[in-house]
């Protein structure tokens, strides 16, 4: 009898189809720890090198204990372009008008379990580019980029950025709540 069982976080998926901009978001917490793992570096380079685009961090500025802080996001201010705009914890509401208008979702991490935010992006059809680590593979699945360098983002990012086609992201099924309350369900009746 199997005694291991895999659920994965889960979103409630719906499925929505906007108009998009010609924008790049990231959604991540900001704090001296964040910056390498969640690739925001590589995020600020990446920025740098699409000057007339608009790029999105949505976060809370933190220490490295998770309390309010914007010690980090002062310095990060400094070396940005221009072009980024660094909105902190916003409400729900204004994080899904975000994922609603931008085309593009950026997952940079060097380090991510599995990348919840991704899920969440890919609801609303923004085109997921993220790196080739840990989790992040299997949660984006055929629905996007898979980079490797730098060299690679930029490539994808301009192809998505030349496509203005709608493109119907398909999320895994196991991502759903919905499957996930089952899953439970199952586990804990057996």
């Amino acid at each position: 009898e199997k005694k291991i069982a895999l659920i994965y976080n889960a979103i409630k998926v719906k499925s929505y189809l906007i108009n998009k901009k010609k924008q790049i978001l990231t959604v991540g917490e900001i704090n001296e720890e964040t910056i390498l793992r969640k690739g925001l570096d590589r995020f600020l380079a990446i920025a740098k090198e699409f000057p007339k685009i608009q790029f999105i961090h949505i976060g809370k500025w933190t220490d490295k204990k998770g309390k309010p802080c914007d010690k980090t996001i002062k310095k990060i201010r400094k070396i940005s372009p221009g072009n980024i705009k660094f909105l902190g914890f916003v409400k729900k509401n204004i994080l899904e008008q975000y994922y609603g208008e931008s085309m593009i979702y950026l997952q940079l991490s060097r380090h991510e379990a599995f990348g919840l935010s991704i899920v969440e992006a890919m609801s609303f059809n923004c085109i997921p580019i993220v790196t080739n680590v840990f989790a992040l593979p299997e949660t984006v699945g055929t629905n996007g980029y898979i980079i490797r360098n730098k060299n690679e983002c930029i490539r994808f990012i301009k192809k998505t950025l030349m496509n203005n086609q709608r493109i119907k992201i398909h999320i895994n099924p196991q991502f759903d709540i919905k499957y996930r309350k089952e899953q439970f369900h199952r586990l804990l009746t057996k």
